[in-house]
């Protein structure tokens, strides 16, 4: 397909906090979150929950989708 802005690679921006200094994280499972949050509010530290995403279409390409399949 066409991009209009860049599409970047996945990058772990919990070891760039982890780097920083700060509490980091990396989940791929919404089941995790709680306990990220539980982790990350008792390190005492500024926190990053890097919550990663399944990279399907975005809402933007449905929208658009949506008007097409309306015009025929």
């Amino acid at each position: 397909g066409r991009y209009i802005a860049s599409e970047f690679a996945v990058t772990d921006n919990s070891a760039v906090a982890r780097g920083f200094g700060c509490f980091g994280v990396q989940i791929g499972d919404s089941r995790d979150l709680p306990g990220a949050i539980r982790d990350a509010q008792a390190s005492g530290l500024p926190a990053v929950i890097d919550v990663l995403i399944d990279r399907g279409p975005s809402p933007d390409d449905w929208r658009a989708n949506v008007r097409r399949a309306g015009e025929t």
